[in-house]
């Protein structure tokens, strides 16, 4: 029997007994938790993008009627996002059509696909869309974009890269334009495109028709993003609600077999059963998708360790700097793994960093790669030295050596 005693702290806790609410659409009753208690609850929605559904599910709560100007602060920055979201949203949607007329139709992944099975949509706050295109139609897409009136946000070479990022001058609606949905050059993970086909399925939003991947791939897609952002920085529950709620609206629509194939063909069944976990016992009531996986033993897997990381997580991994470095660990083991090997420490990882990774960050290797010892010395005394800015070397290393065993856990490596 799995101990859930003392797991979580208590801002963790009732943060996630409020999500559970707001995800059936009911107002949680919060009355008697100290004024630290209510930020911190607060500041959690907050740094897992998740303030609109959090604010909206606690008021007219006891508490947040008693601590008024705190609540007022978080729920202004609230409204601020669900505006930007409703006109975001919009012009999105304009800009299928115009794409339409130009005999575009590209498929688009996540972002609104995932806002449309909210139970409030604009409350599911989106920073971009990702819309993935043939590298045949890379240029009709740039200047159809360009017509529209996006600009180019990055510096990429349309030639060459595989992402293009676009965003509109007068709105905060922000495009990124994949022809792959992973980049291919990544050791950790490039290989997962190999996984799916680009079958296209229609889902109406509100009399507009959207195309996206299949629902078994999609579901597949949301599962390996999770796992690409679980390797570098973690990722939050966010993610995991996502992919719960897209598991209990489509769950008949879902080849269960084939989904499960493609899990433990990259060695994420595990995983996935951790986040299945997470979503039965903490977010969703009966999810539809229980009938499909009663075959898979839910009832032995011990997620805790996968929810503490997600609350501390953010929203991609990116609540502190610590746990941003501690990425580098991760990654090697993820690409030692995939050569049969060891993995190493995370002190190690931190330092002795790859030709490929450490290429881009001292120019001079480009030109003389047989500098890579010299290369070493300075990333040890540049690693040293993040203590001066609040990023204690000893800190990044056992977070390092945490996240990879959790790796190890869910039986991503070995």
């Amino acid at each position: 029997m799995i101990n859930r005693s003392n797991i979580l702290t208590p801002a963790e806790s009732y943060f996630i007994k409020i999500y559970k609410y707001a995800l059936h659409k009911k107002t949680y009753p919060l009355e008697e938790v100290d004024k630290e208690t209510f930020q911190n609850i607060l500041e959690i929605a907050r740094i897992q993008h998740l303030l609109p559904m959090i604010c909206h599910a606690i008021y007219p709560s006891k508490a947040a009627l008693q601590y008024e100007e705190i609540f007022q602060t978080y729920r202004n920055q609230c409204i601020n996002e669900m505006v930007s979201q409703v006109v975001s949203t919009k012009q999105f949607i304009d800009l299928l059509h115009f794409l339409e007329q130009k005999g575009l139709s590209p498929l688009v992944v996540k972002g609104i696909v995932l806002r449309n099975i909210y139970p409030h949509e604009h409350y599911r706050y989106s920073t971009d869309e990702d819309l993935i295109i043939s590298a045949e139609e890379k240029y009709a897409y740039h200047q159809a974009l360009l017509e529209y009136g996006m600009v180019q946000d990055d510096e990429n070479d349309i030639e060459t890269a595989d992402e293009i990022s676009y965003e509109h001058p007068d709105s905060k609606l922000y495009i990124e334009v994949h022809q792959n949905l992973f980049p291919p050059d990544s050791s950790a993970y490039g290989d997962l495109n190999n996984y799916f086909d680009y079958e296209k399925v229609t889902i109406d939003y509100h009399g507009t028709p959207i195309y996206t991947l299949d629902f078994t791939n999609h579901l597949f897609y949301l599962l390996c993003h999770s796992f690409k952002h679980f390797i570098h920085g973690g990722f939050g529950i966010r993610q995991v609600s996502d992919f719960g709620l897209f598991s209990h609206t489509y769950a008949k629509e879902i080849d269960w077999i084939r989904f499960r194939e493609l899990c433990e063909s990259i060695q994420v069944f595990e995983f996935s059963k951790a986040m299945y976990k997470i979503c039965t016992d903490h977010l969703l009531v009966q999810p539809a998708f229980l009938y499909y996986i009663k075959d898979w033993n839910l009832d032995a897997v011990d997620e805790t360790d996968l929810l503490k990381d997600v609350l501390a997580a953010g929203i991609y991994g990116a609540s502190d700097m610590v746990r941003h470095h501690s990425s580098n660990a991760t990654l090697e083991a993820i690409n030692r793994h995939k050569q049969n090997k060891k993995s190493r420490g995370s002190l190690f990882s931190n330092v002795f960093v790859s030709y490929k990774n450490l290429k881009g960050r001292y120019a001079y290797l480009e030109k003389y790669p047989f500098l890579m010892p010299i290369a070493w010395a300075q990333r040890i005394i540049d690693f040293l030295k993040r203590e001066k800015k609040n990023e204690n070397p000893l800190e990044i290393v056992q977070m390092g050596n945490k996240r990879v065993d959790l790796l190890k856990k869910y039986k991503i490596i070995k």
